[in-house]
């Protein structure tokens, strides 16, 4: 069950585990990534934990949380059709 007292340290984990990711891979070309199963599956460990961590937050913040909703605005649409030839 999901809990919103939790979500805090989820956030820490994903921000954590995505550091380690960007420091095992730093420097090292993508043949050397495949080559190395212990990089490989290092890279892909830390990436599964922070999949779980993102799966598990909490799906609706409340409204008295400090989520903020990233949802882009769409612009207004145009009156005339800038592709349209005259």
């Amino acid at each position: 069950m999901r809990e919103r007292a939790r979500d805090k340290g989820r956030l820490e984990d994903i921000v954590k585990y995505s550091s380690h990711v960007t420091e095992i891979i730093q420097g090292i070309n993508f043949e050397a990534f495949e080559s190395d199963i212990r990089i490989f599956y290092s890279v892909m460990k830390n990436i599964e934990v922070v999949g779980e961590a993102a799966f598990m937050l909490t799906k609706a913040p409340s409204k008295a949380s400090t989520f903020h909703s990233f949802k882009r605005k769409r612009p207004a649409a145009r009156a005339t059709d800038p592709f349209k030839k005259v």
